[in-house]
């Protein structure tokens, strides 16, 4: 019988380095998929939902910083400090 991690959202916002609310508004933006849900109705990840949200949560930093440098802006782009290889 396999046992599977799950994560809830707070922990996948460590993993990533944002807050709850980054994570619910990329969900509702389509940015990242759907969480699954439990019983209760509260999101969780199981890690091969962590290793295809970083990919994407990447993807979507990448642009932004494209989108930012292509724009002229001298600013950080909107998400900063992103850590996303944790071990």
């Amino acid at each position: 019988m396999a046992i599977h991690k799950i994560i809830k959202i707070h922990g996948l916002a460590a993993e990533l380095g944002v807050a709850i609310q980054t994570i619910k508004n990329f969900e509702d933006r389509g940015i990242l998929p759907k969480a699954q849900r439990d019983s209760k109705g509260w999101r969780y990840y199981t890690p091969e939902d962590i290793v295809k949200i970083k990919a994407l949560y990447q993807e979507e930093v990448t642009k932004d910083y494209r989108l930012s440098k292509k724009s002229g802006n001298k600013k950080s782009p909107r998400i900063t400090n992103i850590v996303l290889n944790r071990q």
